[in-house]
């Protein structure tokens, strides 16, 4: 069988171009959770045994959760706490959404800014907590007392 060189030239694009779809491929798998991989980098190891259920969720994630035991974990790593999602979302923005007093506590105390606008609508936190209740996810109450957090630390529905 012999092999005429348009062959070879042939094969060697379709190699090339092969290589190019996976390095596409790994780099747009790279960047879907950057929150999970600042996890990683910053030196914290997953246990083999740990489920897909139990693996780490971005810091953003655990805020619209409220889910604490995650939340320290998130906390006690050098991490910025207003970096905002590709929704444009810091932590304090979700926590206040999902009227998570516990958590907008913990993230104040940890200087999560509390006027910071969020970059696709301009809200404030206070402005996402006011948007929670009218989606019914937190309740009267709920609502007067994270205002109150959230007063007591400098926040405003409209900052400038």
């Amino acid at each position: 069988m012999v092999i005429d060189s348009t062959t070879i030239v042939i094969l060697l694009l379709l190699v090339i171009l092969a290589f190019l779809i996976l390095f596409i491929f790994l780099l747009l798998g790279h960047r879907r959770n950057p929150e999970k991989m600042t996890f990683l980098e910053a030196g914290n190891a997953i246990d083999p045994t740990t489920s897909e259920e139990e693996a780490p969720i971005s810091i953003h994630e655990t805020c619209k959760t409220g889910n604490m035991r995650d939340l320290n974990q998130w906390l006690s790593l050098s991490i910025d706490l207003n970096q905002k999602d590709e929704n444009g979302y810091a932590p304090l923005h979700y926590a206040c959404e999902n009227g998570h007093e516990e958590a907008v506590r913990k993230l104040l105390d940890h200087n999560a800014k509390v006027n910071l606008l969020s970059s696709a609508t301009l809200m404030s936190p206070m402005a996402c907590l006011v948007l929670g209740r009218i989606d019914n996810k937190l309740s009267e109450p709920e609502l007067v007392r994270i205002i109150g957090v959230l007063r007591k630390a400098g926040g405003d529905i409209n900052p400038t």
